[in-house]
């Protein structure tokens, strides 16, 4: 399933206990606060670009099996826990160009 027109996500997927691989594509989201909070399971992210994303505080906070976040994101610019407590995270890579708030993005994350 795919969300084209989707801009703002605020914990659209919190607390999804089951939730092991994301294979959406979000081409517009902008504002993906909390988005993917507190999914222990998700361990996989396909969509390879998040073209629009500003805000990603807290998107990932606690996803503890996620292993990798290999993505382009050339308009993030708040990144404020985006990865904490992501305990088994041990790969990265996304665009810092315009990375003005990165506070405990990476508190927690004791793979990297």
């Amino acid at each position: 399933m795919d969300f084209p027109k989707l801009t703002r996500a605020s914990y659209a997927f919190y607390n999804c206990q089951f939730l092991e691989k994301i294979t959406s594509d979000f081409p517009n989201l902008d504002y993906g606060y909390g988005m993917f909070d507190n999914c222990k399971k998700l361990k996989e992210i396909s969509q390879y670009s998040y073209p629009l994303l500003t805000n990603g505080s807290y998107m990932f906070y606690y996803c503890s099996s996620l292993e990798t976040f290999m993505k382009q994101t050339p308009k993030l610019n708040n990144a404020y826990s985006m990865f904490r407590g992501c305990s088994n995270l041990k790969e990265i890579g996304f665009n810092a160009d315009n990375l003005t708030s990165a506070n405990y993005m990476f508190y927690g994350c004791s793979s990297l």
